[in-house]
């Protein structure tokens, strides 16, 4: 009887390890299941990032270089930052200006005597060191581009 009565016990142990192994598996499926619906979705979203992902085209002052028109401010090449509306202040001065002056109307006295800026002047000449600026990075970009690809530099597709 005492053999009958291991057999039994070793069968209830096996009973009870499979028990356990079906509720693991079990466990093992439905982690499966949700890391795959994570999956799916990382997959999604790297697929919507890329497909929102736009080829460089230029600086956005300067796309019309890379769609084919002419640029109407391509001139701003070849001037000098000096040579531009208020060329005299640095960047971070016109910067300034820009921010402290945009809406201030000088008394017409000022403006007589050659000491007041009407607002417009540092909108223009903001609007200008943009410009020359944009065109300034797409010149260094296409001589940066030309000499890692050992190719002559463009400065337009007209070129």
């Amino acid at each position: 009887m005492s053999k009958l009565k291991r057999l039994h016990d070793r069968v209830k142990e096996l009973e009870a390890g499979r028990l356990a192994a079906a509720q693991k598996i079990e466990e093992l499926e439905r982690e499966k299941n949700y890391l795959g619906r994570k999956l799916d979705d990382f997959i999604a979203y790297g697929e919507a990032l890329e497909a929102r992902l736009i080829p460089y085209e230029g600086t956005p002052a300067n796309r019309r270089v890379y769609t084919g028109e002419e640029d109407p401010f391509a001139n701003y090449l070849d001037k000098e930052r000096a040579d531009l509306t208020l060329g005299h202040l640095t960047d971070d001065e016109i910067a300034n200006a820009i921010f402290m002056n945009y809406n201030v109307f000088p008394p017409s006295e000022d403006l007589l005597s050659g000491k007041g800026t009407m607002p417009i002047v540092y909108m223009t000449g903001g609007k200008e060191r943009i410009r020359w600026l944009s065109r300034q990075v797409e010149k260094l970009r296409s001589e940066l581009l030309a000499n890692a690809t050992n190719t002559p530099v463009q400065s337009s597709p007209e070129a």
